[in-house]
């Protein structure tokens, strides 16, 4: 299967490889199968989460574990009965990231994570009920306003 996307152009993906959100995301209702392109490294700690069936949309995904040193927080038992989480081993999580021209004032979302169950491929953006930012630094510890 090809996909061509606004940021990294034609892209080939497997079936097996898309992500089903049957909730959707967050503003994005109608967008329900995504890929995820690319690998995160340590020079580019960043994956885009692309939609199968929208170009337009995609968003730009990391660990949020890679910024957030004590970042964490539980999901509820319906998202792991949703997801058919099994184990911690099966989670994957993501966080959206804003990267702004300054890319010391790029943003991370930690109020509203992805969670992927990486053997099911389904997915879902949670809020947490822990106290973290919408929108916080991605460089630096402090809520952007």
């Amino acid at each position: 299967m090809k996909i061509v996307t606004d940021y990294v152009g034609e892209v080939e993906f497997n079936e097996d490889q898309i992500i089903q959100m049957p909730k959707g995301f967050y503003g994005f209702p109608d967008s329900k199968q995504f890929v995820l392109i690319g690998e995160m490294s340590v020079e580019f700690p960043f994956v885009w989460l692309q939609s199968v069936t929208e170009q337009e949309v995609c968003f730009i995904l990391t660990d949020p574990f890679l910024f957030v040193e004590d970042y964490n927080f539980e999901i509820d038992d319906d998202v792991v009965a949703q997801l058919k989480i099994n184990s911690v081993e099966d989670v994957q999580v993501f966080s959206t990231v804003v990267i702004k021209q300054d890319i010391e004032t790029s943003t991370i979302n930690l109020k509203s994570p992805i969670i992927i169950n990486q053997n099911t491929r389904l997915a879902e953006q949670v809020v947490i009920d822990a106290d973290y930012p919408y929108k916080r630094r991605l460089f630096k510890d402090k809520a952007v306003m």
